[in-house]
């Protein structure tokens, strides 16, 4: 995993860095977090290993903070789309659940064919 920092991600979101750093904390020991930038040969590996057929993506605003108003798929800006498309070529599964925000009004993007 290659790190990152805060405002890194801020830059490229559009979320404020302050915003982030209130996400972005231990849930048990309320300690700030490290992120990561996303391992596509750690998403290969670990897909092929534990056979995976759907993947559930969260935080999907980090990508672009417009993300947040999206209802369905279509909705998500273009390089989002992209990017979950390119998961789902290199993990040879199914981006089933998106997440693109977090809090109590948070809709979660479902696209299962299985339900």
């Amino acid at each position: 995993m290659e790190e990152t920092n805060f405002e890194t991600i801020a830059e490229r979101s559009g979320i404020s860095a302050e915003e982030i750093k209130k996400i972005e904390v231990g849930t048990v020991s309320g300690k700030q977090r490290r992120i990561g930038e996303f391992d596509w040969e750690q998403a290969r590996r670990a897909a092929s290993i534990n056979g995976v057929t759907d993947i559930a993506l969260t935080f999907a605003d980090y990508i672009d903070i417009a993300n947040r108003k999206a209802r369905r798929f279509e909705d998500l800006t273009s390089e989002t789309r992209a990017f979950i498309e390119e998961v789902e070529r290199v993990t040879n599964a199914h981006v089933s659940l998106i997440a693109k925000d977090f809090g109590k009004d948070a809709v979660m993007i479902d696209r299962r064919t299985w339900r």
